[in-house]
């Protein structure tokens, strides 16, 4: 611009670039930042117990990669999740501090460095064959931000003024403690649960004894002391009057037998099967007559599983002479269990086949070895390398031709089978299982639980014994009692107030189902509830919809039932037409028809009518926005998108307690669980 001096003449000045940063790119800055403090916010989440995000879950991807060294720091052992939200944090508050002073350079040059993490952490996903999909939106959302930065801010508004450290550390510091407080007091709160729940199994398995005087009793008197559990080679009674002679596993011996003296493996099921020491595998670590006897059902592509048998590996060097442990085949894989709807572990049976076929060659030795083997290689990758496999196989001298013939033997699909009937009449749903003395251990989730359970348990002295006395409880009684044992869930409650029965206020117990009409297992359900609550005053039935269908339930992932959406929308425009009475009227229709595709728009709409004032009226309803919106609010809430994890419906609740299995082999659980809610009301 031109302006004139003292003397009058005219001098040109220009006025030095503006360091404040455009305004849309430091908004679109402040958006990615916001977002990804969202993203690392809901991964930090997934480390508190009783939240799990969608796509957290046992079977997503972010609960595999957490496995990954790379997905804590070491040392520490700190999720680097709360490092992400603490980094993000004090990113968007210099960003924010950036505005009219521009962006500093050396908080260019950290974003620069948190690219490279960000591709560096999409490189393991890929490599690894699992994508966390929290993850991978933080860092895109990352890799963007700093392509902006890089790209969209002028080198001469990168401010060199002012010092940029100060608000980052303050803000990342209150970040990592928040996060650690909260998870802190979350798992303060688990950890009381897991230390109740450890007290009353201990009290199960070995019932403190309490001291008693006789009169005139010597004080000073020896008493009387429990004996320890027999040594290496020493002979012993077992409870059934056997005579045994304790011997410890013997290592993988080499086999180079051709096939054709193979045809009779001398595998026997009679000898080796379950049963044949009472409720115990057909290897066993450890001592057949020993003072905690440790029994898990694991699939062998399962995480979880092979942080148990770390654990309990660990406890067998701790204690050698105590505690013995044995293994029980339960894949989850249809394959070679029938009780599994789907592949969720695509070489879990491949994998037991495997350890069966070690073990019928090389003995007990092999099997264990071939076990952990199985356990390192699903850490790493997501299917079995066959090449891995030989290597293994010569390093136990086991045969290759001998172990592909072994592989078919029909000796071992029964050994398998045989584990996994045993472990459906159990009442297994998820894996591991674990069993001490018999008595299902639920708390195993928090690494060292099972410890000290088992430290518990030998302070108690238990008498050494074998495995016929160790009797689980049946499925019947397992389904019960883990309901009994579930946390309650809150805000089941219906947004609108409809409930069947017995009004909610006045309810002795509660019953919730989340489904689907479009569903035929939902439909069953709901006809055997709606009949126990017609017999029984005092149970308040909610129906919360969960349709199958993408079109208006982003949370589903599944094969969509046909008119699933048309069905919810028809029961809540019901439902705002005629009111509770309106909803449950309509519900029933939809519920009572035997037609395969269920009834039609047509039929619906009929319906409807007799409720509202015209036909067009009430087909405008079904059709309304406020109906869509009332749809999303009951889909999208913080229950069905986080704690429950629903993944198939019906999902079954009483007294907002899940009930994992609502009927067993044609067995009304969920009419288990009513009876057992009614009677402790005193109804």
């Amino acid at each position: 611009m031109a302006k004139k001096t003292q003397g009058g003449s005219q001098a040109t000045s220009t006025t030095a670039p503006s360091s404040a940063m455009a305004g849309p790119v430091f908004g679109l800055g402040a958006l990615l930042l916001i977002a990804a403090v969202v993203t690392t916010a809901v991964l930090s989440l997934s480390y508190i117990p009783g939240f799990v995000p969608p796509g957290c879950g046992e079977d997503g991807g972010c609960a595999k990669l957490k496995d990954h060294w790379a997905s804590h720091v070491p040392v520490v052992n700190w999720p680097v999740a709360y490092v992400g939200l603490a980094y993000f944090a004090a990113a968007l508050t210099v960003w924010l501090r950036s505005k009219k002073s521009g962006l500093h350079p050396a908080a260019a040059w950290v974003a620069r460095l948190g690219g490279l993490a960000s591709a560096a952490y999409i490189v393991i996903m890929l490599q690894k064959g699992t994508i966390c999909e929290w993850c991978l939106a933080t860092h895109i959302i990352n890799l963007v931000f700093v392509g902006m930065v890089e790209f969209a801010t002028p080198r001469d508004r990168l401010s060199k003024s002012g010092s940029v450290w100060k608000p980052a550390l303050t803000a990342f510091a209150l970040a990592t403690v928040a996060a650690g407080g909260v998870q802190a007091t979350a798992l303060s709160k688990e950890k009381a649960k897991d230390d109740a729940a450890i007290a009353d199994l201990v009290d199960e398995i070995a019932p403190a004894k309490s001291p008693t005087k006789q009169p005139g009793a010597n004080a000073n008197a020896p008493q009387e002391q429990t004996p320890p559990p027999p040594s290496q080679g020493e002979t012993t009674t077992t409870s059934d009057g056997r005579t045994i002679t304790i011997t410890r596993p013997p290592a993988a011996g080499k086999h180079t037998e051709a096939i054709a003296q193979l045809v009779d493996v001398p595998y026997d099921l009679e000898t080796h099967g379950p049963g044949r020491q009472g409720f115990t595998g057909r290897y066993l670590i450890g001592p057949e007559i020993a003072q905690v006897r440790i029994v898990a059902f694991s699939c062998l592509q399962c995480p979880d599983c092979r942080a148990v048998k770390k654990e309990i590996l660990e406890l067998l060097k701790a204690r050698p002479g105590e505690v013995s442990f044995s293994h029980k085949h339960y894949p989850f894989n249809s394959e070679c269990n029938p009780y599994v709807s789907r592949g969720i572990h695509i070489d879990g049976c491949k994998a037991s086949h495997i350890v069966e076929a070690a073990g019928m060659l090389g003995g007990p030795g092999a099997f264990w070895e071939m076990s952990s083997w199985c356990f390192d290689q699903f850490s790493r990758l997501p299917k079995l390398d066959d090449g891995a496999l030989s290597t293994k196989l010569a390093e136990l001298g086991i045969d290759q031709a001998a172990f592909d013939h072994a592989m078919n033997a029909a000796a071992i699909d029964e050994a398998i089978s045989a584990d996994v009937e045993e472990g459906h009449a159990l009442g297994l749903s998820s894996t591991p299982m674990v069993f001490i003395n018999g008595k299902e251990f639920r708390r195993w989730q928090r690494y060292g639980n099972l410890t000290i359970a088992v430290e518990e348990v030998l302070k108690r002295q238990p008498a050494p014994m074998d495995a016929t006395g160790d009797l689980p409880e049946s499925a019947l009684a397992k389904l019960l009692s883990d309901w009994e044992q579930n946390t309650a869930m809150p805000d089941l409650r219906s947004p609108w107030g409809y409930v069947y029965g017995t009004p909610e206020a006045e309810a002795k117990a509660t019953v919730t189902v989340y489904g689907c009409y479009a569903s035929g297992r939902t439909r069953e359900v709901d006809r055997f509830i709606r009949a126990y609550v017609d017999e029984h005053p005092g149970v308040a039935y909610r129906f919360r919809l969960y349709p199958m269908s993408v079109g208006c339930n982003a949370g589903f992932k599944g094969i969509p039932g046909q008119g699933a959406c048309e069905y919810a929308r028809a029961a809540l425009a019901a439902g705002r037409l005629g009111g509770s009475d309106g909803f449950w009227k309509l519900h029933a229709f939809i519920m009572d028809k035997e037609m395969v595709e269920g009834p039609g728009p047509t039929a619906l709409v009929d319906e409807l009518a007799a409720l509202a004032p015209s036909r067009d009226e009430a087909e405008a309803m079904w059709r309304s926005d406020a109906v869509d919106r009332a749809l999303l609010r009951e889909t999208q809430t913080d229950a069905t998108l986080s704690r429950m994890r629903i993944e198939g419906v019906p999902r079954v609740f009483v007294n907002d307690k899940w009930v994992m299995n609502w009927r067993w082999e044609g067995h009304l659980v969920v009419y288990d669980c009513l009876d057992a809610a009614l009677e402790a009301t005193g109804q």
